[in-house]
């Protein structure tokens, strides 16, 4: 009898923990992502330039790349900049636009992108997916998963509040996206992957149940596991259904 079974894209590395961008190079030497340390980390103006000062003692061989922004162009011109640079990896040190810039950068010269989190606003930071600003409004592109997520919940702690409300919302929505899908299941006859609707649900539900407050690594931690498993959720159902339901549409129509 044949064994049936399939393999699932999710990163070789999540680190989520207090201190954890201390232990970037580490993380990435052991998981043999980038033994030399020669890597493209993309960065914005703001943060990203202490982040930047923090990082660079124990990155000595990596190239810093500024991203002006969240569109189609910065990307491309993010991947031009860097395809000539032989490195082992690119890493998306940031918010939820320079990790998206990154993700498709690494794609297009064909590199594995290191997700580091600075602020969990949204469930794309391990998505199969960049949303970037096109001339057309906003479009979303088909990307490989990251091969590692670092997320420092020190570093979590220091974004604003709204950012943190943002990822809640987007996490628990999984619940009513996965709802919608099961609907048009029963009306249309749409087929559900039972796996990808199990993660996200589950991912919702531990944040709801939750009784913890933003103020807690407790409640950080299961808000970024939340986000991760989200993502992966999407690579198992080789869409976005399993996040993104009426809600979302609704959120994109405002």
């Amino acid at each position: 009898m044949p064994v049936l079974t399939r393999l699932i894209p999710s990163p070789l590395a999540v680190d989520i923990r207090p201190g954890a961008l201390d232990d970037l190079a580490t993380v990435l030497c052991d998981q043999r992502i980038s033994a030399s340390g020669k890597l493209a980390i993309a960065i914005s103006g703001g943060s990203g330039a202490r982040l930047r000062e923090r990082l660079a003692p124990a990155l000595p061989g990596a190239s810093w790349y500024e991203v002006g922004g969240g569109t189609l162009d910065d990307a491309i011109r993010l991947a031009d900049a860097m395809k000539s640079g032989h490195y082992d990896a690119v890493v998306g040190l940031g918010g939820g636009k320079i990790i998206d810039c990154a993700k498709y950068a690494a794609a297009r010269i064909g590199l594995p992108l290191v997700a580091v989190a600075t602020n969990l606003s949204h469930d794309g930071l391990c998505s199969p997916v960049a949303t970037l600003d096109n001339d057309a409004g906003r479009g979303s592109y088909g990307v490989p998963n990251p091969i590692a997520v670092v997320i420092d919940l020190d570093v979590i702690r220091e974004a604003p509040a709204r950012y943190v409300r943002s990822g809640i919302g987007d996490v628990i929505s999984n619940i009513s996206a996965v709802a919608d899908w099961e609907l048009s299941h029963r009306v249309t006859g749409e087929s559900i992957d039972g796996l990808a609707a199990a993660m996200a649900r589950q991912a919702g539900e531990a944040i709801l149940r939750h009784p913890g407050d933003v103020s807690q690594d407790d409640f950080l931690q299961t808000l970024a596991e939340g986000l991760v498993m989200t993502g992966i959720s999407m690579s198992v159902a080789g869409d976005s259904r399993p996040a993104s339901g009426a809600c979302h549409e609704i959120n994109h129509a405002f």
